[in-house]
């Protein structure tokens, strides 16, 4: 994400992490992604965990999951509720 990142960045308009991911969870990524201007990208994490499990586990450990703008969509998601999703984020903005 982040090598895609840094050579597509004046075409990304949406980020979309899962919230944990092998070798770098989506929070870190998304944090270095900002620190090389991604800042003003809106941001959909998408999670199996319950909202139990990512209070305690990964929120609190991550700020990327207090900044304005960040959506999480919880697993399993259907295809209309990502494309709402994904429509609010690029209408809202951060």
């Amino acid at each position: 994400a982040i090598r895609l990142f840094r050579e597509n960045a004046d075409s990304i308009k949406l980020m979309l992490f899962d919230v944990v991911m092998p070798v770098m969870g989506g929070a870190e990524a998304y944090h270095r992604i900002r620190e090389l201007g991604g800042a003003s990208i809106p941001l959909i994490f998408m999670t199996g965990y319950s909202s139990e499990v990512l209070d305690n586990a990964h929120l609190k450990e991550n700020e990327a999951f207090d900044l304005g703008g960040v959506r999480i969509v919880q697993k399993p998601y259907t295809l209309d509720g990502l494309g709402r999703a994904v429509r609010d984020a690029l209408d809202e903005p951060i």
